[in-house]
């Protein structure tokens, strides 16, 4: 009877081995290319590696138009890694794509307190938010979890002189991007603009209503003029009466789906001066008009 109970222990044992298996090899599905994540040579992932991270930078590449940073504050530094740590975890892989053929990639760099550094790519690909290792390494899927926060702080969200755009009691962040900084070595990088073509698959929608407003910070700009474009991308006039803030008048200009364009610069901490583009949707119904 012992010897019937022993022989059953070790055959159920064995067939939870022979299940384990089975289950793993689920993750690399025939003829996709997909490999188990422990075999792709993600160097740099690991929780120890984590903790020896000297510093982290940060770009979004928008239609050949770069522009990066290097974070500073710690909770900044916290949304890249555990984007990073997202994908490290993952089962499988798959072959990479080629960084140079894509539009619109979010591009992390960590360096290491040895010296040694990291690359990552992050980008759309059938609907999925994907990261890869290098440029010729191997991308897997992240979740929203932390592809949301990470989007946000490359796009400026989390930086100082973010526009929030209020409208029927919703608000929604501009696209803000730089143009040119006036410091003490003169003017850099005047010129290199956005055009609402490019700035159009990145923009939220807000609907126009009668306490539409702009502001910066928490502050109101007054100041703020738009340029509206219409869905063919082709500029919309809008009368605006002599001393009036343009931003009031801007249901005037009929009822539409357009991208709302402001050139703004600030003076910021230090003297520099520096000015931004800021980019989101709007529809204006036929009522408000």
């Amino acid at each position: 009877m012992r010897r019937a109970v022993l022989l059953l222990i070790v055959i159920v044992t064995l067939t939870a081995f022979a299940a384990c298996g089975t289950t793993k090899e689920e993750f690399r599905p025939a003829g996709s290319g997909a490999v188990d994540a422990d075999t792709t040579g993600i160097s740099h992932g690991t929780a120890a590696n984590e903790a020896l991270v000297e510093s982290v930078s940060l770009g979004c590449c928008l239609y050949g138009i770069s522009d990066g940073y290097t974070l500073t504050e710690k909770a900044h530094r916290q949304i890249v890694q555990d984007a990073v740590a997202d994908y490290t975890v993952k089962s499988a892989a798959w072959e990479g794509v080629d960084i140079s053929t894509l539009d619109v990639y979010i591009h992390i760099t960590q360096i290491y307190q040895d010296g040694t550094s990291s690359e990552y790519y992050v980008y759309d690909k059938d609907g999925a938010h994907c990261m890869q290792d290098g440029r010729t390494g191997m991308y897997s899927v992240i979740s929203d979890e932390v592809y949301r926060p990470l989007y946000e702080l490359a796009m400026g969200w989390h930086t100082p002189l973010t526009m929030t755009v209020v409208s029927g009691g919703e608000s929604i962040r501009a696209v803000r991007h730089w143009i040119w900084t006036d410091g003490s070595d003169g003017i850099c990088a005047d010129g290199f603009r956005m055009t609402p073509q490019q700035a159009a698959p990145l923009v939220e929608y807000i609907t126009y209503a009668e306490d539409f407003a702009p502001y910066v910070d928490g502050e109101l700009q007054p100041g703020a003029v738009f340029k509206l474009y219409n869905e063919d991308f082709e500029k919309v006039e809008c009368f605006v009466p002599s001393g009036q803030s343009a931003w009031t008048y801007i249901g005037h200009a009929g009822p539409g789906k357009y991208i709302a364009v402001a050139e703004m610069s600030f003076e910021e901490e230090g003297g520099d001066c520096t000015g931004y583009q800021y980019f989101f949707g709007l529809v204006i119904p036929e009522e408000s008009t």
